[in-house]
């Protein structure tokens, strides 16, 4: 019992010691996009005697309270907790514990708890250090920051917008609305550890700027499975610019007065003054003066001079004044004062002027076509007779022209100048020159020959004006090592001239020899040489030669350095020459000048600066130097297409001007597609059996293949594979959805559109009437697209909602609606007819309803039922029996005519039996009665 008490307290005083020396550092709260991952920046201290445990058996364990949200390596547990997936970025065997987790939603929000977990001895939470991680529907807005809010016009300003990016590998793409400059973007570290992004927006300021808008918008890109979300934020620009006075100011007179307006506009809002030759003028009886201001930078000032005569003063003056400047515009009023009938000769003869101009235009013309016609005639008549002209003699050419004598004589050649030194051959060996110091020993110096040797480049280029540094090192002889000493001199010859190195002042004077230094240790056989202020008059091959106040003097005619100095400099190399990577992987490119005077190297700057850059200057592996820079950045599918070019600046010596040339990359940046952007051409409604185009557009490299659908349910149908595809004849029942599918070798995306088609209204067979004790209850369904309206008419009346009528409406979909009316008191003796018109933009509709039918009982009326078709039959048989009496007249009249025609006999009288009372006694005669007496 005491052991185990004993053992308990070593292990408190043991975690107590652990507790004071352990600690993690992460931030304290990190907000995180639903959907998205997020990158904890961690950290951690262990006591010291725990250090050698951290191996790779370690493992990184993140609690929310006391669960295991990830990190265990329990699959069963993993199933039932439903852990975060991602990983430890961090190397944890040197304290860095930063991890990534994927796909966070709102329920992972919380405070995370750090815990190390190695197999062995190494367990510990940090229990004191936690991190707030906040979850969110929806991303941030960005943060707008200013230079100045308020600027002046011409000034360079510079707009900051940055959003945080806790999933540094999907970060923020940040785009400005409008893009008045260029932007960079650079993904920055907090001092937390945690990652922004941040685009700085750089432009002129300018008049045509003030009160624009600028919104900064931040797309976050979700990961699988998730859309895409994106914030704003935006900031109001104020340019101060100076007042200008606009067209629209001038003068108009009128009977009584001249009234002058001058319309301004400038930032700070400008003031008006007027004066009239140079005389300051107020609001008095003589001028009116008014002013309107029309918004916040635009004013404009009237003025109106009453008692202005042709002697008075005639130059009126309009000032317009701002903190920034000032304008003015001057306006002769005396114009506005001429009596036009002193000038009424001028509108006299201006007509008499203007018809013989135009008498004199229509006989030139006429001239011209007789000409025209003339020569086209003379022409046909040359080409018929076909006469060829051995030459043409041409008159009156001008003086510039010159008689052009070709020579056969080839261009003269100009004989390269030679070598004054002379080479000599000894015992068959090479490149042994001939000094008089060694004609005694001819045969020991071709013996040197075979063991004296120069190292240098082959060919140097160099900028006329610079340095040029030779590296330079050399063997001799074994015999001759103890003759290298601190007389030895290095001398350098272009063929036989020395150009550098002679002692002589006099021939240094004449030769106009180089000026330089030998920065190489010649008793350590370096003979490196820097020559300064080099000109395209010292191109050449060059030799060296050692020369000491000994016997070792020996020129090395075998090894030469050809310098070229030119007047441009070179273009620095791009590597590699041309970019091509995917999204989000880490790009390096690098850029190199020759640094042919190391002492003023190039200096090598980018643009664009899409990271960060280190310089370095290089040697190569033939001693010279060479200037390097690598500039290192994230790629992003917004440097794509980008021309990033490396300028190289050479600082030239004393009394040359600096040059510079540059080198250019474009970025190929692959990527996915993003999500598309669909259209539907003609916009607006679609009208049944036309034709409509569908656009699909998707960023993307490379190019995307596009394909169309039409979803029917579970089914795609495909309609189209390229971007835009026109569907000819379509009807309502094709209206889609339509889905745009873009996809290339890094992904797919997609986007669907649903047709809006317009059609007229057409009423339901659900619409009618019924009736109740009380009233008559009428519906009237309509469908068309547009929404159409309904409206009631009573025998050809509007009706409204009121005591007898009560209107009501109910909108069923898009496109459908359904109005009611309830007639509350219409009687039997009241019009019958109800109508329900349906219209929209596109036409109408109607339906009739008899609402009388709603009104009778028919079983108080059935005897009218039964006596209606007796009534009707007795009212038939007696028009019967009139059309067969007149029938019968009329057939009696017809054979009593052609009797009298045929006897033709004269009665006297004619006496009828059995008469009735209303006819009486008819007398006919041969000769035509008079209309009075026909019956």
């Amino acid at each position: 019992m005491a052991g185990a008490l004993r053992l308990l307290l070593i292990g408190c005083l043991l975690q107590g010691s652990l507790c004071q020396t352990f600690e993690a550092f992460m931030p304290q709260t990190i907000a995180v996009l639903s959907g998205s991952c997020v990158t904890i920046p961690c950290s951690f201290n262990i006591e010291e005697t725990f250090k050698s445990d951290l191996d790779n058996t370690c493992t990184a364990i993140w609690k929310i309270g006391g669960d295991e949200v990830f990190g265990t390596s329990d699959p069963t547990e993993q199933q039932a907790r439903q852990r975060l997936h991602g990983e430890v970025t961090g190397d944890l065997t040197k304290k860095d514990c930063t991890t990534t987790l994927n796909n966070m939603t709102t329920d992972y929000s919380g405070e995370y708890f750090f815990r190390l977990q190695c197999q062995n001895r190494m367990k510990y939470t940090f229990p004191d250090t936690t991190v707030n991680i906040v979850v969110e529907a929806a991303p941030p807005s960005p943060t707008l920051t200013s230079s100045r809010l308020e600027m002046k016009e011409g000034s360079s300003v510079s707009l900051s917008c940055s959003a945080a990016a806790p999933c540094p590998s999907l970060p923020p793409t940040l785009t400005w609305t409008p893009r008045l400059g260029n932007s960079q973007e650079t993904l920055k570290e907090n001092q937390d550890k945690t990652k922004v992004m941040t685009s700085v927006l750089t432009f002129t300021a300018s008049r045509l700027h003030d009160g624009q808008t600028i919104s900064c918008t931040a797309l976050y890109n979700q990961q699988a499975g998730s859309k895409n979300l994106s914030a704003a934020a935006s900031s109001t620009v104020s340019i101060l610019f100076a007042p200008e006075i606009l067209f629209s100011s001038g003068c108009i007179r009128t009977a009584a007065q001249i009234n002058c307006s001058c319309e301004t506009v400038g930032n700070p809002p400008p003031t008006v003054k007027w004066q009239l030759d140079g005389t300051p003028v107020n609001d008095s009886d003589k001028f009116t003066i008014s002013y309107e201001l029309l918004n916040d930078t635009r004013l404009r000032s009237f003025i109106a001079i009453n008692q202005l005569q042709s002697k008075d003063s005639s130059i009126l003056v309009c000032f317009s004044i701002n903190s920034v400047g000032s304008a003015s515009l001057l306006m002769p009023v005396s114009d506005y004062l001429m009596n036009w009938q002193e000038y009424q000769w001028l509108f006299i003869i201006s007509p008499i002027i203007m018809s013989a101009m135009a008498c004199l235009h229509m006989i030139t013309i006429g001239i011209c076509c007789y000409k025209v016609n003339h020569f086209s005639r003379l022409s046909k008549r040359l080409r018929r007779e076909e006469d060829t002209y051995a030459s043409l003699q041409l008159s009156a050419v001008c003086p510039e022209y010159d008689t052009l004598q070709v020579s056969k004589s080839a261009i003269p050649f100009e004989a390269k100048h030679l070598p004054l030194g002379v080479t000599h051959l000894f015992g068959g060996t090479p490149g042994c020159s001939y000094t008089p110091l060694l004609q005694q020993g001819a045969v020991e110096a071709c013996s040197l020959c075979q063991t004296f040797e120069a190292f240098m480049p082959q060919t140097i280029a160099v900028l006329s004006g610079s340095c040029v540094t030779i590296p330079c090192s050399f063997n001799i002889a074994e015999r001759f090592t103890s003759d290298l000493d601190n007389t030895c001199t290095a001398i350098w010859k272009i063929g036989g001239d020395e150009v550098f190195g002679t002692s002589d002042p006099i021939e240094q004077q004449a030769r106009q020899r180089l000026h330089g230094e030998v920065t190489g240790d010649l008793t350590k056989k370096d003979c490196t040489t820097t020559l300064n202020n080099m000109t395209t008059d010292y191109s050449g091959e060059y030799f060296f030669r050692l020369q000491c106040q000994n016997r070792m003097k020996y020129t090395f005619p075998d090894t030469t350095v050809n310098i070229v100095v030119e007047a441009a400099p070179p273009s620095p190399t791009l590597t590699p020459s041309r970019l091509e990577v995917k999204e989000g992987s880490s790009v390096s490119l690098s850029c190199s000048a020759a640094a042919p005077c190391p002492s003023l190297p190039p200096t090598l700057t980018w643009t664009r600066r899409l990271g960060k850059s280190q310089e370095t200057l290089k040697e190569n592996q033939d001693k010279t130097k060479v200037m390097t820079s690598v500039l290192t950045f994230t790629a992003s599918r917004l440097h794509d297409g980008q021309t990033i070019s490396c300028t190289a600046l050479y600082n030239q010596q004393a009394g040359s001007k600096n040059l510079s040339a540059a080198a250019s990359s474009t970025v190929s940046i692959l990527y996915a597609p993003r999500l598309p952007s669909v259209s539907v051409s003609p916009s607006g409604l679609v009208q049944a059996g036309s034709a409509v185009t569908l656009a699909c557009r998707s960023d993307a490299n490379p190019a995307v293949k596009y394909t169309w659908y039409r979803v029917d349910g579970d089914q795609k149908l495909v309609v189209g594979s390229e971007n835009n595809v026109t569907l000819n004849n379509i009807d309502r029942k094709k209206k889609g959805p339509y889905m745009c599918e873009a996809k290339n070798a890094h992904g797919e995306a997609n986007a669907t559109v649903l047709l809006d088609f317009g059609f007229a209204p057409e009423i339901l067979f659900s619409s009618g009437c019924i009736r109740t004790a009380a009233q008559i209850n009428c519906s009237c369904e309509t469908v068309g697209n547009p929404p159409p309206t309904v409206k009631w008419q009573l025998d050809g009346t509007p009706v409204n909602d009121s005591d007898k009528f009560t209107i009501s409406y109910e909108l069923l979909n898009d496109t459908r609606l359904r109005s009611f009316i309830a007639i509350n008191q219409l009687q039997s003796k009241d019009s019958s007819i109800l109508v329900c018109f349906s219209i929209n933009s596109v036409g109408s509709a109607s339906l009739l309803m008899p609402v009388s039918d709603y009104l009778m009982n028919w079983q108080e009326y059935q005897w009218l039922f039964i006596i209606s078709p007796i009534i009707m039959s007795a009212m038939a048989c007696l028009h019967m029996i009139t059309i067969g009496i007149c029938c019968y007249k009329v057939n009696h009249f017809s054979r009593l005519s052609k009797r009298l025609r045929r006897e033709e006999d004269t009665y006297a009288s004619l006496q009828l039996s059995a008469v009735c009372p209303e006819y009486d006694t008819l007398q006919v005669s041969k000769d035509p009665p008079p209309p009075s007496q026909m019956w």
